[in-house]
């Protein structure tokens, strides 16, 4: 068995989101049956998130 490993090279950094920008995101959810999901993946943000930022 052969494993294969992938390396991921370069500069990782935070993204720093606007309160307003949070808002904006959270206001698409429960539009058109749009779930936390669906508005992480549209906005390349991780759904916990999305779930931190409602608190």
């Amino acid at each position: 068995m052969t494993m294969r490993a992938e390396i991921l090279a370069g500069v990782g950094r935070r993204r720093r989101w606007t309160d307003e920008q949070k808002l904006q995101i959270l206001a698409e959810v429960g539009i058109d049956g749009a779930s936390m999901a669906d508005g992480a993946r549209r906005h390349d943000v991780a759904r916990q998130h999305l779930f931190q930022w409602c608190i």
